[in-house]
């Protein structure tokens, strides 16, 4: 008797948690329409333009019976229905197109019957004009380097050599060959500029382009070797005075002022003078009566080094009214913000599948009852 009244108290539960857990609303995997993929390439081996298109979203065993339809604004349109399976193609006469000119492939496709599916898709497709298949255009790059005045700093200009009204995609990046350091920069199309720092010096660089020309993807390289000027500055004891210099580096000649400041360790200045000159790459400037303490001296020349105009800075500290023992400051390299830094994107977080945690909820939903039931038997079984 015991025993009947427990099994059937655990039917009871039993029951309970099948209504509970088939209350909740099913969970069903989530379903897409039909979409085209659209590709554009060259004929192999004729000369013609190939517009290729496959099915998304359908089985790769489907039968599918339709017409497909692509249409080139200006160039023209073909209906093709004896393809088999989810791909299809169309090729039309290269003369039909200007190389590199940009176009638009619209596709459409129609299932053939009031059974078929997928019923209707579509997709365009913008793109330039290839040239005829087996022919690669090669396409340098041109780079020099030049001074903003306005911003006091070297930048590098580098132009893709390519023709105009031609489709240009991509990123560019700089390699210094010597500090190894490489960072992306802005770019505009086929045009890039790049901030290089002030740092004095011959550099080892080059300049690389990633992405589309036309419709082809490219990677191109080109070696960018260029010199910075700059200027150095050195304190020394003139008697019961200091000698500030200012010296060119990697220049032949200075034409212009140099501006010679002294300020004080709070920052306040003590002293200046400006000195111009017709062309030396060297020039000094002796201060007196600087009372005991230490300075900064600050140097800044604007003029032209070898006819190219130029803004060049400098600082050196010192201790005044004893021998000065120079502490240069680290020259800052004005290198491109953290910003520019090439950095791997960040991989895009992944989507539960609603329709597998469904399953699982339910899986250790009906466990938990089993476990629960096997024990409330028990108890029950025990207490009659």
């Amino acid at each position: 008797m015991k025993w009947k009244l427990a099994g059937w108290f655990f039917a009871v539960l039993m029951l309970l948690c099948c209504l509970v857990l088939g209350s909740w609303p099913p969970v069903l995997a989530e379903t897409r329409p039909a979409g085209i993929k659209v590709t554009i390439a060259g004929s192999k081996p004729g000369p013609g333009v190939v517009v290729r298109s496959e099915l998304t979203n359908v089985g790769q065993d489907a039968e599918i019976n339709g017409t497909w339809t692509y249409v080139i604004d200006g160039v023209g349109k073909q209906t093709v229905s004896t393809c088999q399976g989810i791909s299809c193609e169309a090729v039309f006469n290269q003369h039909l197109f200007t190389v590199g000119k940009k176009y638009v492939a619209k596709v459409t496709f129609d299932a053939a019957g009031p059974g078929d599916v997928p019923k209707h898709a579509e997709a365009e497709q913008p793109f330039a004009a290839p040239p005829p298949y087996g022919q690669r255009q090669s396409y340098p790059i041109r780079c020099s380097v030049a001074y903003d005045l306005a911003a006091e700093r070297f930048y590098l200009y580098a132009r893709l050599d390519v023709p105009n009204g031609l489709n240009v995609e991509g990123s560019w990046t700089y390699v210094d060959l010597v500090t190894k350091e490489a960072f992306r920069y802005a770019a505009d199309r086929d045009v890039a500029f790049a901030k290089i720092g002030n740092q004095p010096g011959r550099v080892k660089s080059t300049v690389q382009f990633d992405g589309i020309i036309g419709p082809g993807h490219y990677l191109l390289q080109a070696s960018c070797p260029f010199t910075r000027e700059g200027i150095k500055a050195a304190v020394s004891p003139d008697n019961d005075a200091i000698r500030v210099t200012g010296r060119l580096l990697y220049g032949n000649s200075a034409k212009g002022d140099w501006l010679f400041t002294l300020v004080d360790s709070k920052g306040k200045p003590a002293a200046s003078a400006l000195v111009s000159r017709q062309s030396t790459p060297e020039v000094s400037y002796v201060f007196h009566d600087l009372a005991p303490g230490q300075y900064k001296a600050l140097i800044r020349f604007a003029g032209t080094v070898d006819g190219k105009k130029r803004i060049l800075k400098d600082s050196l500290g010192f201790q005044a009214g004893q021998s000065p023992s120079p502490n240069p400051e680290p020259d800052d390299p004005g290198m491109t913000e953290p910003d520019d830094t090439v950095t791997p994107p960040a991989a895009p977080p992944v989507s539960p599948d609603p329709f597998f945690n469904a399953q699982v909820r339910l899986l250790i939903a009906l466990a938990v009852a089993i476990v629960v039931g096997v024990v409330v038997w028990v108890w029950v079984y025990k207490k009659l």
